[in-house]
């Protein structure tokens, strides 16, 4: 297979792997920020960013965000990482021109209200309390404790404590 890199004028890195056999496409963007790139008041925030990013752009409200998801049949997930977050875009490949201007919209133009913001918080510390109770993501953290020393930023937990993330506002984001 071969891979087609190009760089655009704004320094954004592209690369293209076509697959001619399928009939799906995935886009994937990766933003240069996660829990490795934070300081300790700002732990957690990259993870919260992500989980804002699903609510509705400047330009749809989450309602119609989910309808033009529906109507291409997309998928959306994304990923809070130590280095990086991923935000990944399927649909069928007569779709994919849609799918990027719908997760471009989604990563450019956020709505980052302050209800939404407030209900997401609860979500994210159930989301905190249920890998908590997960002995992999508990060994996991210590683990990354031990090999690089607390005050390390590839040692701090990517979703942060309870007390950032009930903090963060809408302008901290």
């Amino acid at each position: 297979m071969k891979v087609y890199k190009h760089t655009l004028s704004n320094g954004i890195k592209v690369a293209l792997l076509p697959m001619e056999c399928m009939t799906t496409a995935t886009m994937v963007v990766e933003v240069k920020t996660g829990s490795g790139h934070e300081v300790a008041e700002e732990n957690g925030i990259s993870h919260v960013i992500e989980h804002m990013l699903f609510n509705g752009t400047k330009n749809c409200s989450k309602q119609e965000f989910e309808l033009k998801k529906f109507r291409i049949a997309a998928d959306i997930i994304a990923h809070t990482f130590k280095q990086s977050t991923r935000y990944y875009i399927k649909t069928a490949s007569v779709n994919i021109m849609d799918a990027i201007d719908l997760l471009q919209d989604m990563i450019v133009n956020p709505d980052f209200s302050k209800q939404t913001l407030k209900g997401e918080k609860g979500v994210i510390i159930q989301e905190k309390t249920t890998r908590e109770e997960d002995i992999s993501f508990v060994m996991s953290n210590k683990l990354e404790e031990l090999m690089f020393g607390k005050e390390h930023p590839l040692s701090k937990d990517i979703i942060g404590p309870e007390e950032n993330i009930l903090n963060f506002s809408r302008e901290d984001l």
